[in-house]
């Protein structure tokens, strides 16, 4: 018999997310539809695999990087080294130094 369904006991978020839901599944029996799904499967599979991988060996390719980032820093540092005290402003801590122009 059919299982009886306990989840209106359950609060909202919970019944979503125990909800349960399958696909149905159809078997067609036409061989031409299927010898055109498998062509045209194998056929992807053979290009992606084929050309755009092997052939143009598109796994070995390379660009060139282009791009710059910038940070603005605020404040000072202090180091204390083997006895020697430093303090760094927010220009002594940019690396490489800004520049002008």
């Amino acid at each position: 018999g059919p299982i009886p369904n306990d989840m209106g006991k359950c609060p909202g978020w919970v019944e979503g997310f125990l909800h349960y839901s399958s696909v149905r599944y159809v078997m067609v029996n036409d061989m031409r539809l299927g010898l055109i799904f498998r062509i045209l499967q194998f056929g992807i599979i053979g290009y992606v695999i084929g050309y755009s991988i092997i052939a143009q060996k598109s796994y070995q390719k390379t660009d060139n990087v282009y791009g710059a980032s910038t940070i603005k820093i605020k404040g000072s540092a202090f180091q204390n080294y083997s006895g020697v005290t430093s303090v760094y402003d927010a220009q002594d801590l940019v690396i490489p130094p800004t520049q002008q122009g």
